[in-house]
């Protein structure tokens, strides 16, 4: 019998003078120490099925259907109810832990608050409560971290306390929503692994819930896809990566880097980029995904058009209340050279300085040791003619598409503006013609030129941030983690676009991501990061099947892969690949 099920659960929320549904008859069930794994696209429903299980649907939700725990049956609505009386022992952790935590409080003492409040327990013995729990979530020196502020804290290490607070409820069921999403490959598999342990020693189950079909199915005992707020499919992870049977789990898997050659065109999920409403009615059901892959010829010898050589950018700190200045080398002595028309892919975690070496190419920063040279002709020559002169060679589009917009203007004057600054003999009707030439590049239309951001999907946001850079016609395109915060499906449309743009302009392509499957979907070389410096490059099937580096085998084995059963439980320490790197 199933530890916990959802039966017939529907949720309606008001919009447009009507009841959209955000859940259609939904029907999930989890057992004792089991990993139900709830897959898809943002809209589809996920979420809020999730949240109907917490009660924290909001008061604006219509909801009906019925919870069975343990054998009790209880109405969604009462939910909230049986939750404060301890009747449902559910607890949830949301994907931005840090935005979760209380920026002003150490984190031992948001855990031990829990403990004041629930239990009536003294604050030493809440306070030891939270350190054994940061030690049973694997955070090292837990009595000393219990004492740091979330912002002192990696990402994943926030994720961890996040975790522990969640355990300090004493739950039998984990919601897990999206708690990977922004986390680096390595530290994501570390965060898998360590709930894969808490099923197995505390004895959870665990809902987790992600937009990743590779990661669910192999971390996951069952997962459930979820498309328009309906349970598509649902069977073991073995058995969907074998044999989707629904259309749309086969859409997702075929959307996904790694599933098709490199340089090939990903399968696009049917839909409609204009569509007011996810996940409504209005949008048509998926019946079948017909595209056929193409694949590009692989470009002929070419010159360098971007070369860097022994580049170095050391930050300085003074430390606080001491003589001494920290020095930390964000990019230490990095060559490469990129031929023109190719891809030079770079993988890292966070802090590994990619970001760092983006805004030297881009000339944000000037190198303090080393040189960089653009079709020939060094950086230090063509900012001597003024940045605008660079910058109409070498674009960026970053990660925060939404935030590198302003959102009080529409998007038409805002590709303009790049077009007036660069070619400011243009009158304005050129630059409205060649602003609407651009957006239909890009995928989109007329339509969209009137348009604020907020009324744009992410995907959209990122196909004017891209139009926006090509405006300029220039050489070269930086592209800092382009399809992060994007679904597999708009990921597949953004990287589309890239390609095809890239074999009618003869772009140069500098792609910086941790995503590994975008990487090799995408490079015709790689080149790997580890604490500023690039530990390992060349062709990219090659980095990719034979890695020379520890670090570089490590990263490739941490990331999700159908083609793998499981997510790898042991990993290389910190400590044991820093043996390895590059002094």
């Amino acid at each position: 019998m199933a530890l916990l099920s959802i039966r017939d659960l529907d949720v309606h929320y008001p919009a447009a003078g009507r009841l959209v549904p955000a859940v259609r008859g939904v029907n999930l069930s989890l057992g004792e120490r089991e990993i139900l794994g709830v897959v898809g696209e943002s809209g589809s429903g996920k979420t809020v099925s999730c949240l109907s299980l917490m009660g924290l649907l909001g008061p604006r939700a219509e909801a009906s259907g019925t919870v069975h725990f343990d054998g009790r049956e209880i109405d969604v609505a009462a939910v909230v109810h049986e939750r404060r009386q301890g009747r449902l022992p559910l607890a949830m952790i949301f994907q931005d832990a840090t935005g979760g935590l209380n920026p002003i409080r150490t984190v031992g003492s948001q855990i031990a608050e829990i403990f004041v409040h629930r239990d009536g327990a003294s604050q030493k013995t809440a306070w030891d409560k939270a350190v054994e729990l940061l030690e049973t979530v694997g955070i090292r020196e837990p009595r000393e971290r219990a004492s740091s502020y979330p912002h002192q804290m990696s990402g994943g290490m926030n994720q961890r306390v996040m975790i522990a607070m969640a355990l300090a409820a004493s739950p039998r069921v984990l919601i897990a929503d999206e708690p990977t999403t922004a986390l680096d490959v390595t530290v994501q598999a570390q965060i898998c692994k360590l709930l894969r342990l808490l099923v197995e020693r505390e004895g959870l189950s665990i809902i987790f819930v992600s937009h990743d079909l590779d990661l669910v199915t192999s971390f996951c005992d069952r997962v459930a896809v979820m498309y328009r707020g309906a349970v598509v499919e649902c069977d073991t992870s073995e058995a969907i990566r074998r044999a989707p049977r629904h259309p749309y789990t086969a859409a997702l898997f075929a959307a996904i880097p790694g599933h098709r050659p490199p340089f090939s065109q990903l399968e696009e999920i049917p839909q409609n980029l204009d569509a007011p409403l996810s996940a409504s009615p209005t949008q048509p059901d998926l019946q079948k995904v017909d595209v056929t892959p193409q694949l590009a010829s692989e470009p002929a010898e070419q010159p360098a058009m971007i070369e860097v050589s022994d580049v170095a950018y050391h930050f300085a700190k003074r430390r606080w209340f001491s003589r001494s200045t920290h020095i930390t080398k964000a990019v230490d002595g990095i060559s490469f050279a990129v031929p023109a028309g190719t891809t030079f892919g770079i993988i890292g975690e966070s802090g590994c300085g990619k970001s760092t070496l983006a805004s030297l190419l881009i000339g944000d920063r000037e190198p303090q040791s080393g040189g960089i040279s653009v079709g020939g002709r060094s950086m230090k020559e063509l900012l001597a003619h003024g940045r605008r002169a660079y910058a109409r060679r070498v674009q960026m589009v970053a990660q925060d598409h939404y935030g590198s917009m302003d959102r009080r203007q529409t998007v038409g004057p805002q590709i303009e503006e790049a077009c007036r600054i660069h070619f400011p003999e243009r009158s304005g009707a050129r630059r409205r013609e060649d602003a609407l030439r651009m957006l239909q590049a890009v995928g989109l239309g007329e339509a969209h030129y009137a348009k604020l951001p907020h009324q744009l999907s992410g995907g959209q946001r990122q196909r004017v941030a891209i139009a926006r850079a090509l405006i300029v016609e220039p050489d070269i395109l930086i592209c800092d983690e382009p399809t992060s915060a994007l679904d597999v499906s708009i990921q597949a449309q953004v990287l589309n676009l890239l390609l095809r743009l890239q074999r009618e302009l003869d772009l140069t392509i500098l792609l910086i991501s941790h995503d590994i499957r975008v990487v090799a979907h995408m490079s015709h070389a790689i080149g790997v990061m580890r604490a500023g410096v690039m530990v390992e490059q060349g062709p990219a099937q090659e980095v990719l099947s034979n890695p020379r580096h520890a670090y570089s085998r490590s990263l490739f084995a941490a990331a999700p892969t159908s083609r793998r059963a499981s997510i790898p439980m042991s990993l290389p320490s910190t400590e044991s690949l820093l043996k390895d790197a590059i002094p």
